[in-house]
């Protein structure tokens, strides 16, 4: 039974590594195919990185617009409303840049760990021609919100987005939240990461209650049919090239102004 199940193991991990691996050169093939610019959706002219420092891979499924779309849906609906973006875990600035660059924001500020993501969020704001209006700052912390203070802003001229792999149930406390009330806030949970994680998003939804409306998206349908470059690719690889490479079915908590 052991040895049975080794075997399944090693199956999975072989076929993980091929589909990566085939995700991998779609991504770089339509790259250049694209010549790196955004192709479909709301992001429809911006130009990515092309040595991104997260997630190679995804490439094709953000220059076919197909990435995250629950996200840029809701962001296109609040068009508008906000006109300062904080991006926490900005990556390389699909977001902190993409957005400002489609003029859904006036500017943004971009909070991210990691020194390589900031470096490509600058590289990529320069081939937008968007310097300017981007700001970068190292992780988030719990007072992030004095970043409010220093830009002469208030929460409601701001919109949210939180990607940072389950620290945000340490930054959003009670506290953080009621600083933050006027804003929308998007956060993508991270529970599974953690052996309390209900708990952990239960308490998050429950103080975001007190100050804001709440709600929980999760990653929706795509529909490839309007996609001419993709109709003569087989079923596999089309589907391929949707992929996130998520772990779980994603969920993102909503939170809008009472």
């Amino acid at each position: 039974m052991t040895a049975t199940v080794q075997i399944l193991d090693l199956f999975d991990q072989v076929c993980f590594s091929a589909f990566r691996a085939r995700q991998l050169a779609y991504s770089r093939l339509t790259h250049a195919n694209f010549g790196g610019i955004v192709r479909y959706g709301p992001l429809k002219g911006f130009k990515l990185d092309d040595n991104p420092s997260w997630a190679p891979e995804g490439l094709a499924t953000k220059l076919f617009g197909l990435y995250e779309q629950e996200i840029l849906k809701l962001v296109t609906e609040l068009r508008g409303r906000h006109r300062i973006l904080i991006n926490l875990g900005a990556g390389d600035g699909y977001y902190g840049v993409g957005l400002v660059s489609a003029g859904f924001f006036e500017q943004s500020v971009c909070f991210e760990l990691s020194e390589n993501g900031q470096k490509a969020t600058l590289r990529t704001a320069e081939k937008n021609g968007v310097v300017e209006k981007i700001k970068t700052r190292g992780a988030a912390e719990a007072d992030f919100s004095k970043v409010f203070g220093e830009l002469g802003i208030k929460a409601a001229d701001c919109m949210i987005i939180c990607d940072i792999e389950g620290a945000e149930f340490s930054i959003f406390s009670a506290e953080c939240l009621a600083k933050l009330q006027g804003a929308h806030i998007i956060i993508e949970l991270h529970g599974y990461l953690s052996p309390n994680g209900n708990a952990l998003e239960e308490r998050l939804v429950l103080d975001s209650k007190q100050f804001f409306q709440t709600s929980i998206v999760k990653t929706s349908a795509r529909d490839l049919s309007s996609i001419p470059e993709l109709e003569m690719v087989n079923d596999a690889d089309r589907w391929l090239i949707c992929s996130e490479g998520r772990p779980k079915l994603m969920s993102w908590l909503i939170l809008s102004p009472k």
